[in-house]
């Protein structure tokens, strides 16, 4: 089950990680001031840099461009063996065209280029609202939300436990939704949130969603779905 020691959201031994997110991306953004919490025009500004002249140029973004460019600028041919059927191939295409994947893997990098960090979650589901029929769904989705349980003993093992956490709201209410994939099992989970505090778990009916349940078991004695381009996470 998920651990429910940590009573604020964000994570107390996560917030270093998600504020460096947000100063790379504003360097990326070309918003320097914000990230260096400097205010043009206050009396601290005029004293340290009224004599400079400066020629501003966004290097942070530029380099985030290059190496997502050098990745991804060619989009990938994805091949299965030729041993395979022609039928193997036809889906391997089309799960790539579906998903956009080639448009992914360039925003991926992009973003990966300035967070250090890479996450794809891969499921079975609707990929778009008003559809009857499942189907296999990529997504490139932020590392801001992922907190996977590490071993302190060796970090870079596979964690057993890798939980997603976002706050969502519904009517004028706060809520933590939690999807906790562990070794056979992925646990969904909902809390009220006040301010940054965790309180009681709520009922999954909030949602309005059916296909959510509080238990999916996969059948697969590993955990299924979250898939990284760097470790990250809390220790245990």
């Amino acid at each position: 089950m998920a651990n429910n020691n940590f009573l604020e959201f964000p994570y107390p031994d996560s917030k270093d990680r998600l504020n460096r997110y947000v100063f790379n991306d504003q360097l990326f953004e070309g918003r320097h001031f914000e990230a260096f919490n400097q205010r043009v025009g206050s009396e601290q500004y005029n004293k340290d840099y009224a004599m400079l002249k400066y020629i501003v140029g966004n290097f942070a973004g530029l380099i985030s461009k290059v190496c997502a460019d050098m990745l991804f600028s060619e989009a990938p041919k994805f091949k299965v063996d030729s041993d395979d059927s022609e039928d193997n191939q036809t889906f391997i295409d089309a799960l790539v065209f579906q998903n956009k994947l080639n448009t992914q893997n360039y925003e991926s990098a992009l973003a990966n280029s300035r967070h250090g960090d890479a996450l794809f979650k891969i499921r079975i589901g609707k990929l778009n609202p008003g559809d009857t029929v499942n189907t296999v769904i990529i997504e490139d989705i932020t590392p801001s939300i992922y907190f996977p349980t590490l071993n302190q003993s060796n970090v870079r093992q596979e964690p057993d436990e890798k939980e997603l956490a976002w706050k969502i709201t519904i009517g004028s209410k706060d809520y933590l939704r939690k999807e906790i994939h562990t070794p056979g099992l992925i646990i969904n989970e909902l809390y009220l949130l006040e301010g940054n505090k965790i309180q009681q778990q709520v009922s999954l009916d909030l949602l309005n969603d059916p296909d959510i349940t509080d238990y999916v078991e996969t059948g697969i004695n590993k955990s299924l779905g979250i898939v990284t381009g760097k470790q990250i996470g809390r220790a245990h």
